[in-house]
């Protein structure tokens, strides 16, 4: 199944048409390791096929995972891998997610939960940051007995700022979470933001560095917060990147690195 993914993938990037509309189409590779504070390290995977449309003053994108890790251990949530709850057991319990049985000791993967982007200029001076308001929505279209996903709808919202300063540039934004409930898993509202400076080298060419963090969807978890670096070529209907990051917390990764290529059409 996962060749057949791939293989679609690799016949869409290459295929398509180049134009000069705003749709484009983006596929990455994501990985991680890392104990979450626990005895077991769950390396996971995630591959991302993203179709986007961006306009003078607002974009969308739909995302659809493919997910795969080595424990049950943690939970894929909002585009990040929080710890289930689970310290070395089987059951979620008081106080957590709620209190559900999931085998920690199987590695899965399947597709993940889907998800819609969306964000809107609010404030585009001539000098001054750009402010945008995003959208998110997730469906509940991955496995969450496997960790793949959490059986629900989640929706959320923020704001985003950035601010190009000649050849370099400021990012950020902050966005609150609703995770839905299904049944006995009831995560909280929490928090994810991200803060960068970046540098244009060139025409095409550019790389930032910065945090990137949440906090915890349940009461006595450990909230995320990783160091990461990034570095992409943006060319004429094509591009690709990639980022390193380094968890500073119990509640990210150890360890994780990615790459993505895009084109448009």
């Amino acid at each position: 199944m996962i060749r057949i993914y791939l293989s679609i993938l690799a016949v869409l990037l290459t295929a398509l048409p180049v134009s000069a509309r705003g749709l484009s189409l983006e596929v990455g590779l994501d990985v991680t390791s890392g104990d979450y504070g626990t005895d077991e390290t769950v390396t996971g995977v995630t591959i991302p096929l993203t179709v986007s449309y961006s306009a003078e003053r607002y974009s969308l994108a739909v995302t659809l995972p493919w997910v795969s890790q080595s424990k049950g251990t943690t939970v894929f949530m909002g585009g990040r891998r929080f710890d289930n709850g689970v310290p070395g057991g089987t059951i979620i319990g008081g106080g957590g997610m709620g209190s559900r049985r999931i085998d920690t000791t199987e590695s899965n993967s399947g597709l993940g939960d889907a998800s819609l982007d969306a964000d809107l200029v609010l404030w585009r001076p001539a000098s001054g940051p750009e402010i945008r308001l995003l959208g998110y929505l997730k469906a509940p279209t991955g496995d969450d007995d496997k960790g793949l996903g959490t059986g629900a709808w989640d929706f959320g919202g923020g704001l985003s700022a950035r601010q190009d300063l000649s050849d370099w540039f400021l990012d950020g934004s902050l966005r609150a979470i609703f995770p839905g409930e299904n049944g006995d898993f009831q995560p909280d509202q929490y928090w994810d933001w991200t803060a960068s400076v970046g540098r244009y080298q060139g025409e095409h060419l550019w790389f930032s560095g910065g945090l990137e963090g949440a906090t915890a969807p349940y009461d006595g978890g450990d909230n995320a917060l990783e160091v990461v670096g990034r570095c992409g070529w943006d060319g004429e209907g094509f591009g690709f990147g990639g980022h390193l990051l380094a968890g500073l917390s119990n509640g990210s990764p150890d360890i994780g690195g990615g790459v993505f290529v895009y084109r448009s059409f």
